[in-house]
């Protein structure tokens, strides 16, 4: 059975399986500093800037999304920074369940914030073809014109037509932005 959930709580009963399922999936990622991210960047009961959906099958975690927002130009943007599934769960539509899921979300913290939702961006590697077809095929805008720092380009899910016309120069800045967010170094 198929379930979406949000642990972005640092009390979810889900972190400890986070953690061990980031160490499988993205061992770079270190989840020493995922329980530090959560404890800077949600804030019960007022704005959040990160948000974590899980896919769980039969109760187990396979599969993860983590967002990032901020706000730009009177309007929320969200970051897909982090997106994941275990190998045995791979085609099986879960990555779709959870962007849909992560997609969704940017509206209804907007509605949180009170202000409208600008859409939501990620960054690709362009020499993962399929993977790029795959963005295209949830509704994401693969933008070459702007190549990241690291090489990678953008790709951008339109909300609201007003800003269908953002530069993907100025999105690869805000993305740069978003970057920063990682650096958890004041974090005792």
């Amino acid at each position: 059975m198929l379930a979406i959930e949000e642990v972005t709580s640092s009390q979810s009963q889900y972190l400890e399986a986070m953690n061990r399922w980031l160490m499988q999936v993205f061992p770079e990622y270190r989840p020493a500093r995922f329980d530090k991210l959560l404890a800077k960047y949600r804030h019960l009961g007022g704005r959040c800037q990160i948000q974590i959906f899980v896919g769980l099958v039969n109760d187990r975690v396979a599969g993860l999304v983590q967002v990032f927002y901020r706000e730009w130009q009177h309007g929320l943007l969200a970051d897909i920074d982090l997106l994941g599934v275990l190998e045995p769960f791979r085609r099986h539509g879960l990555a779709s369940a959870l962007v849909q899921r992560s997609l969704r979300a940017t509206p209804e913290t907007a509605q949180q914030y009170q202000i409208h939702a600008i859409g939501a961006t990620t960054l690709m590697d362009p020499k993962f073809a399929a993977m790029l077809r795959w963005h295209n095929k949830q509704g994401g805008q693969v933008r070459e014109d702007y190549r990241y720092p690291g090489g990678d380009i953008i790709v951008r899910y339109r909300m609201p037509r007003e800003y269908d016309n953002i530069s993907t120069s100025i999105l690869g800045e805000l993305l740069q932005q978003f970057g920063k967010l990682l650096d958890i170094s004041p974090i005792p």
